[in-house]
């Protein structure tokens, strides 16, 4: 479990070190977790440590959208301002995830009648 969460945290590392480097407009933690997604693409799955290391933290993941909440509150007059805007990059954007997901699953299920 202790070398799941490691793995993690150097992954943010990373991610925060690529984004201040770089100069990206991008959370550090958001590329930790793009570095994260290609490790584990790479090794075909997710270890068991990794795995150990994150179920505890699924029961407080609702907590993990206070700060968007509080920043929706924050930024109330600018969100405001861009709502036509974002309505339709909110609708477009859960197409698009609509339509991968749909891909994704058809694919799998293919590959997996295949076998």
């Amino acid at each position: 479990m202790v070398t799941g969460l490691l793995v993690i945290l150097a992954c943010q590392l990373a991610g925060e070190i690529l984004v201040r480097t770089t100069g990206w407009p991008l959370p550090g933690p958001v590329a930790g977790l793009l570095i994260l997604l290609v490790i584990l693409i790479l090794r075909g799955g997710v270890p068991r440590g990794i795995a150990r290391a994150t179920r505890p933290l699924h029961r407080w993941m609702p907590l993990f959208f206070v700060p968007a909440g509080a920043g929706l509150g924050v930024y109330a007059t600018q969100l405001e301002s861009a709502a036509v805007g974002l309505a339709v990059a909110v609708v477009i954007s859960t197409l698009v995830a609509g339509l991968v997901t749909a891909a994704l699953f058809t694919a799998l299920a293919d590959t997996e009648d295949a076998e």
